[in-house]
Formats: structure tokens, sequence, C-alpha cells
């Protein structure tokens, strides 16, 4: 069987791919290194592989480049560098240059926009404009990170679909900011009113979630000790994302191409569009089920609801 239709091999060439490394043979040479952590002859990789030697020293000169493996001379020998670490840490390097990429290809596009309209002297309209908000920022923001819930005295969440996010971003903001978190958030999830409605899809994701995360609890002792006004529902009726704040303001999430990943989200005000997101909302709340506390505690319950408004 040729090493091109084994899953091992195919998931090289994917991994490769993702970071934008082409060169002919590296997946072969990176395999053979999987298996072989030390190469203290080169013969071998050229014998093992059918490579050419200018081939070989190209591709070990790219995978050391990506910090991937070490490369000894005097004899010329090749240490394969701790995959899980090297990779982790590779993969987060080129994750941060798409965001910067993309965070300034969004701001360029907003400085352009303003410069055309400053350029022909163009008034906006007094319409209630569709705003985006981007999320897709390596800065920490905690009205970002708990944009579903910060309202002036009440919040309608809507999860149908779940998507990915690292909510790791999220506990790392609270603490970050901590101070603000417990001024400002604390405050409002304390004393406003969320109604939760969440698909059963949605809820098993909140499952595994809240087993995740439950370490956090303690540092939010206090808060999750309040008694907060939340009331979580679940239904098997399909419907979309949004979330309604003081039943003036909707906010639509904006996910990439494949429908999974939050990119950012929409947010509008015209009244006749809030009122027919208001009655969808309505229709579906007084018909779903309320989830239970099944055993938890009174924090371990409060997290989990915040876990499902997020």
């Amino acid at each position: 069987m040729e090493l091109e239709h084994l899953p091992k091999f195919s998931s090289l060439i994917d991994l490769f791919e993702s970071i934008n490394i082409v060169e002919k043979g590296i997946e072969q040479v990176y395999d053979f290194l999987l298996k072989h952590p030390i190469v203290e002859d080169l013969r071998v990789l050229i014998d093992d592989l059918d490579l050419k030697p200018k081939r070989i020293y190209k591709i070990n000169s790219v995978l050391k480049d990506l910090g991937l493996i070490q490369i000894y001379y005097r004899p010329m020998k090749i240490q394969l560098l701790d995959p899980l670490e090297s990779w982790e840490k590779l993969i987060q390097t080129k994750i941060n240059e798409i965001q910067e990429e993309a965070s300034s290809r969004i701001k360029y596009c907003h400085e352009s926009l303003e410069k055309m309209f400053s350029a022909y002297e163009l008034v906006k309209t007094p319409q209630m404009p569709v705003e985006f908000v981007s999320f897709i920022t390596p800065e920490l923001d905690l009205e970002s990170e708990f944009f579903t819930m910060v309202s002036e005295s009440e919040s309608w969440i809507a999860h149908g679909i779940f998507y990915r996010y690292d909510y790791n971003r999220t506990f790392d903001a609270i603490k970050k900011f901590s101070v603000e978190f417990n001024a400002n958030i604390t405050r409002i999830i304390k004393n406003n009113q969320f109604k939760v409605l969440v698909s059963d899809d949605y809820l098993k994701q909140v499952d595994d979630l809240f087993e995740k995360h439950k370490d956090f609890i303690p540092i939010l002792g206090e808060l999750l000790d309040s008694n907060m006004n939340f009331d979580l529902r679940y239904t098997q009726k399909p419907f979309s994302n949004f979330v309604l704040k003081d039943q003036s303001i909707l906010i639509q999430p904006s996910f990439d191409p494949s429908g999974e990943n939050l990119m950012g989200c929409f947010i509008s005000s015209p009244k006749e569009i809030v009122e027919i997101f208001s009655n969808k909302f309505n229709e579906l709340f007084k018909a779903a089920n309320p989830v239970r506390r099944n055993g938890k505690s009174k924090q371990e319950f409060n997290f989990y609801q915040i876990l499902a408004a997020l």
C-alpha cells in the first residue's frame, strides 16, 4: 500500500498544508522521523525514502526552521523534537498570524470606507445601522467575551446551534481583568434577568463544557453563591442563534463558511426586526422544558447556567 493511502500519512499531508508548507517529500521524511526520532546517518533517509541527497538536505532545513527537529553537525545528526510540544507551538504561531492578518484587513476595510465617506463628503443616513463586531482578535475584552449577557436589565438568549469557540479565552479574561469583572460583569449577572433557550444538541455540549471547566467554580464562588435570575429551558424544535437585549437590540452571530466557528456578531435595533425575533423567542420559550439541577449544588448549577448563556 502506498504511503499516500495511509490515514497517518494523509494526516501529515493535511497538517503541513494547514501551515502552507509545500515541500516535496517533507511528509515522507517527517513520517520516518516519527518512527525513528534520531538519525545519525543521512544515507539512511536517502536509501529508505528514495530521495536525492539535495532534497533531503532541503527538507531537513525546512523542518529545522519550523522548530520540528534539531540538526547537529560533524557528523551530521538529526533529532526529532517533541511532536506534541513543537506542533502545538507551531500551530498557535500560525493561528496568531492568521488572526493578526484578519484583524489588520478588517481595520483597513473600515478605514478605507471612512476615507471614501470623507473624500466625497457623504453623510450617513439616520437609519438604525447594522454593526458588525469581530471576535477574530488576539486581544482579550471582557464585554466581547460576555456579549450575550451584557445588557441594561435583561437578556433573552437563544442557542440553537453549537459553534466552536475557545472558552478558555473567557476564563483568561476573567483572570486578567478580575477587578473589572467583579465590579461590572458580576454586578450585571447578579442583578439582570436571563431567559436562556437551548436546543437538545446544544445542551449536550453544555454538559461537556461543564465537566471540562468546573474546576473554575471556586474562583467564581462569590458570584455563584448569589440568587441569580436565570430561566434555562431546552427544546427539540430547530431554531437559530440570536440574543435580544432589553427587548430593543438584536444580536446575531456570524460564522465562518463551515458554520461551526464564531467570527463575530451583527448588532441591529430596527423595532420591526426586534419584534419578529421577540415573538419567535416567546413562542419557543413558552413550549420549552425547564432544565433541572439534577443533583448539582447551587454553585454548580449557577455555573452551568452561565455556560449555557455565554
